[in-house]
């Protein structure tokens, strides 16, 4: 199934939004991601995927130009999920702009979601600003610690 979204960006911070989406678009719609010049399909299409959100990336054609931001639709090929997606287990270190670093276990589909779960549930029960970045120093799902060898 094909779905649709607007991408809005701002070509002079090389960054761009997805709007109206209930998970992409972040906590209190404020999730920006870093695209390079020239590639913005290519980076729109990697954040859709990783998110589990489409299969691939069909077209992206810009729609108007409004002061700094140009905004763009984006048509997909939907992920079908199963009612229950797989859950795997993260391990996330991630810290805010000057605050320290926060390690949790996270249950998610996805690293992206992992992630923006804990940004989120961060946010609200820690009561910090949405202006406020936010940064994931490491995650990895607990499988691939079995694997890990430290020389």
């Amino acid at each position: 199934m094909r779905k649709k979204i607007t991408i809005l960006t701002l070509p002079s911070k090389n960054m761009f939004h997805v709007c109206c989406h209930d998970i992409l678009a972040g906590v209190n719609n404020d999730a920006w991601y870093p695209y390079v010049p020239g590639k913005l399909f290519k980076y729109v299409e990697k954040l859709l995927v990783e998110a589990n959100e489409a299969a691939n990336l069909v077209s992206l054609d810009k729609l108007n130009v409004c002061g700094e931001s140009e905004n763009f639709k984006a048509i997909y090929n939907a992920i079908e999920l199963p009612e229950e997606p797989k859950l795997k287990e993260f391990i996330i270190s991630a810290h805010f702009d000057g605050g320290e670093v926060v390690t949790a276990k996270v249950l998610a589909p996805s690293e992206f979601l992992a992630a923006n779960g804990l940004e989120q549930l961060l946010r609200i029960n820690c009561d910090i600003e949405a202006k406020t970045d936010f940064y994931i120093d490491t995650c990895t799902k607990t499988e691939d610690l079995e694997t890990l060898k430290i020389s």
